[in-house]
């Protein structure tokens, strides 16, 4: 098996987030600094280190998720090197590694029952019901080094503060 290297363009913060060995990890910061594609990174170099992971990425809305430039298209964006393919129906990038990320809205956590994961991404989490958190951390299993990790700008003291 050949080990391929890639030069992905990111601030240092962005690459000391991705690095961030901690099972559960938060990165908070202003509109337009580069939060999702830090999470995306981090999903990134974690499957260059576990083949065949699975993940799911959340949003507070499906809308989140979707506008343009904004959580799927990043993650499209930094996956692209490693040949993903983009199922819009599911809202699944699978990759030619065998690695599946879904995408899923936490305005209702119960919808977040079901698989096992091997990471999960919270972007906007502090906008996200704690619930969806909780639930989040119970689907980690399976996996070496499990890890969950948020995005988010900040919304006062709430859960993630």
């Amino acid at each position: 098996m050949t080990t391929q290297v890639l030069e992905i363009p990111a601030h240092e913060k962005q690459r000391l987030f991705a690095a961030d060995p901690a099972s559960v990890v938060a990165l908070v910061g202003g509109k337009g600094s580069g939060k999702t594609r830090a999470g995306a990174l981090k999903a990134l170099a974690y499957c260059g280190v576990h083949p065949g992971a699975a993940g799911i990425v959340t949003a507070p809305t499906y809308d989140m998720l979707s506008l343009p430039q904004a959580t799927i298209d990043t993650y499209r964006g930094v996956f692209a090197p490693i040949e993903a393919a983009w199922h819009k129906v599911d809202k699944v990038l699978t990759t030619t590694h065998g690695h599946s990320i879904f995408f899923r809205s936490t305005d209702d956590p119960e919808h977040l029952r079901g698989p096992s994961l091997a990471f999960f991404h919270m972007d906007e989490g502090a906008r996200s019901p704690y619930e969806a958190f909780q639930e989040l951390v119970s689907r980690l299993r399976g996996s070496p080094g499990p890890q969950g990790w948020i995005t988010t700008t900040p919304v006062g003291l709430n859960w993630v503060y």
